[in-house]
């Protein structure tokens, strides 16, 4: 009677890759890198989202051909280092900079939305907007310009123009503009976005550009306010 054998595949961080060419990764440790064209072969990563994992060493250097290499994969716990394009402090969320993707900047605040063609009217709590496009998503957050009192918020979103100012910023508490101006420069938080997170830096302090840092490898999707 015959005995067949079992198979084990072992889940490990660090795993064995080829160059997709031959000595693109020379000199290249602590880079992310991503998958290649070929069946196991990884590449410097290209883009945002595409970082499988970090180069960590050769395994045959020097060869000439395309080299065996150790890969630090992304998400399996523990820290794993990489390298910063620009000074980050310590516990901030990382992730590839979009300009220089092999490397890692701290996840950044989602930027002001600003518009300067915002209206108010004296004594009324309608501010109007042709191009703020309002959503009921934006109902609680702090707005500011011209002739909108300290501490106000959007109350409630009458339409993708017009929204209704409040004092309170979570019940619709109206309060009034101050002046009648056309022309008004709005600024109010960014929309929601999602950002890739590849880890919290755990070095100390801030560091500089091009350091080698150790990251707590914890991939989340970072949901900007």
């Amino acid at each position: 009677m015959a005995i067949g054998k079992i198979a084990t595949w072992v889940d490990e961080s660090y795993r064995t890759f080829q160059e997709e060419v031959a000595g693109a990764l020379d000199g290249k440790e602590f880079s992310l890198v991503e998958c290649g064209t070929a069946n196991n072969s990884v590449k410097l990563n290209t883009g945002t989202g595409n970082e499988m994992g970090v180069f960590f060493e050769k395994l045959q250097p020097g060869t000439g051909r395309k080299d065996d290499i150790n890969v630090r994969l992304l998400g399996k716990e523990g820290t794993v280092k990489m390298i910063q394009n620009a000074a980050i402090n310590y516990g901030a969320r990382v992730y590839p900079d979009p300009a220089a993707p092999t490397k890692v900047i701290a996840v950044p605040g989602a930027p002001a939305l600003v518009v300067t063609d915002g209206v108010t009217t004296n004594a009324s709590p309608t501010v109007t907007s042709a191009t703020a496009a309002f959503t009921p998503a934006d109902v609680g957050k702090p707005i500011a310009g011209a002739g909108i009192p300290a501490a106000s918020y959007i109350g409630v979103v009458n339409s993708p123009q017009s929204i209704g100012l409040s004092s309170s910023q979570t019940a619709n508490t109206p309060v009034n503009a101050t002046a009648t101006a056309a022309g008004v420069t709005l600024t109010m938080p960014g929309r929601t976005s999602h950002i890739r997170s590849v880890g919290r830096k755990v070095s100390e302090g801030g560091g500089a550009q091009n350091d080698v840092i150790e990251v707590k490898d914890m991939i989340e999707q970072v949901v900007l306010p």
